[in-house]
């Protein structure tokens, strides 16, 4: 409806471009739609957010260098979490695991009172289960530790 004819209901897979050159010009495709979106709603919660930030952090310096920190970091850190899905076989479902783990965890939180520690401790113990699962994995493939 915004777009018009300005928007191409298609996804382009060779370059994943969000526009794209079609008979009739320069057109918006659907990543550029979803991107769109997602730009949208990060604008309109980024205000809320900012303002919680504001509330808990009376200090404007620290306030501002933690925002410039995250903003210098995030994309490297998705650049790690890319890598250790790679390398880790079980990475994938050890993070659904965890995320399922905190979800529980937080509906659970508001009958019975759940600690920091009791929650670093449930992390850290499904990790350290899938870090077993995948050590017994590549030893019963043949591979040694550090074996690709």
């Amino acid at each position: 409806l915004v777009l018009g004819g300005r928007l191409g209901v298609f996804y382009d897979e060779e370059s994943e471009a969000v526009l794209s050159i079609v008979k009739k010009g320069l057109v918006v495709n659907l990543l550029g739609v979803v991107l769109l979106c997602l730009l949208a709603a990060d604008a309109a919660l980024s205000v809320d957010v900012a303002l919680a930030k504001a509330e808990a952090v009376p200090n404007a310096f620290l306030d501002f260098s933690s925002a410039v920190a995250a903003a210098f970091t995030i994309r490297s850190l998705i650049f790690v979490a890319r890598d250790c899905m790679e390398q880790v076989g079980l990475a994938r479902k050890t993070l659904g695991a965890v995320l399922l783990f905190l979800g529980a965890e937080t509906l659970v939180a508001r009958a019975v009172p759940v600690g920091a520690a009791f929650s670093a401790g449930g992390v850290l113990a499904i990790c350290a289960v899938a870090s077993a699962a995948a050590w017994v994995g590549r030893e019963r493939a043949g591979k040694g530790p550090l074996d690709s």
